[in-house]
């Protein structure tokens, strides 16, 4: 078996009830949720936790979405660029 280390860092969990085939969760997460929030995409492996209420395929299956994320910069026109906000654990929503 092959070893994967993920880098720590901060994520947005989603909960997630529904089909797999159904993408409206990653519709929301990335059409609505990320650009209205004070984060921005990181770049880090997105995952998702398949628990025991995960049954593939199915109207009930429940399974949690990590989205790597980072506090949106601003830069100002004096040239520097300050973060926002800095977290060092998970946000559940």
């Amino acid at each position: 078996m092959e070893k994967f280390v993920l880098q720590s860092g901060l994520y947005a969990v989603f909960n997630f009830k529904g089909m797999s085939t159904d993408t409206s969760i990653f519709q929301y997460i990335f059409g609505t949720w990320l650009p209205s929030s004070e984060y921005e995409l990181d770049n880090r492996p997105h995952f998702e936790v398949l628990g025991d209420k995960y049954k593939n395929n199915h109207p009930a299956s429940e399974e949690e979405i990590w989205i790597p994320i980072k506090p949106k910069t601003l830069c100002l026109s004096l040239g520097g660029c300050s973060r926002l906000l800095r977290f060092k654990q998970a946000v559940n929503l």
